[in-house]
């Protein structure tokens, strides 16, 4: 168990030490942050994927308003079951999953801002769903710029390096989101087989941005494409799961938004004049 001073702020950087010549080979174990009182921000930055995010404990715990975890990690549903009742700000960034994950208002009931940026599958055959389940949610910004590239077809390509806890492309089984006063949907570069919206609120702000094109792979992998088709019909499922929060835009209105930005880009960028609810 780790113990910190008792600060508003923490930001704390993980590194793990081992004689092993291949450091991501390892398990670092389970551990414990016991947060104090006084801390409101959590920064969980982990540098070897040996290092599991932690349980936290304590009585900060039920203070904590902000979180974020990054860097070289597996992320484990264990650490989302932590009660987090006075938690707003949620940032998972550049981790990975080697299964699905939920996050819902049974732990965070009061979760309003979430940001899910290049959080990698495992594998290539890692069969991960991403649910959010959130009542009083009101933005999600989710994006996986580096975890889902792809490349022009003509370009010379380039492989990913081995590791054994990135898929050279992630794609999600399925992407579940239920946030019936959500304002905000950022959607960039992000794939999943299916997207099943249960409920949105009145949406003010919306992006999407999808690419065609070579996937990335490492160079034993078989050569795979995002298709034209494959592109097109995300967008199309997407905006079809939205279109209760786009109201009064009907349909029609809503494919003159969906611009192709050229052979590989589709954009769909709405902005009305308000301001996001805090």
């Amino acid at each position: 168990m780790s113990r910190v001073s008792n600060a508003h702020e923490l930001s704390l950087h993980i590194q793990y030490n081992t004689e092993s010549p291949d450091e991501y080979e390892e398990d670092g174990g389970a551990w414990c942050l016991e947060l104090p009182p006084a801390t409101t921000e959590l920064d969980v930055l982990a540098y070897y994927y040996a290092v599991r995010p932690p349980h936290l404990r304590g009585s900060g715990v039920g203070n904590l308003r902000s979180l974020t975890l990054s860097g070289l990690t597996v992320l484990c549903q264990d650490f989302l079951l932590t009660e987090l009742p006075s938690l707003e700000d949620l940032r998972i960034r550049n981790c990975a999953i080697a299964a699905s994950i939920n996050i819902t208002s049974e732990n965070m009931p009061r979760l309003r801002h979430l940001v899910i940026k290049d959080v990698s599958v495992k594998t290539n055959n890692t069969r991960a769903d991403i649910n959010v389940l959130a009542d009083e949610l009101r933005t999600l910004r989710m994006s996986c710029d580096k975890s889902s590239l792809t490349k022009p077809c003509d370009e010379n390509e380039m492989f990913r390096p081995r590791t054994r806890f990135r898929a050279s492309f992630t794609t999600y089984s399925t992407f579940r989101l239920r946030a019936p006063r959500l304002q905000l949907f950022h959607w960039r570069c992000t794939y999943a087989d299916a997207v099943c919206i249960q409920s949105v609120g009145h949406l003010w702000n919306v992006v999407i941005k999808l690419a065609a094109g070579r996937k990335l792979r490492q160079y034993d992998e078989e050569l795979s494409y995002v298709t034209v088709d494959q592109r097109d019909k995300l967008m199309r499922d997407i905006l079809h799961e939205l279109m209760p929060g786009l109201r009064p835009l009907d349909w029609e209105d809503v494919k003159r938004k969906c611009v192709q930005r050229d052979d590989r880009w589709v954009c769909f960028e709405m902005t009305k004049a308000y301001a996001v609810t805090q």
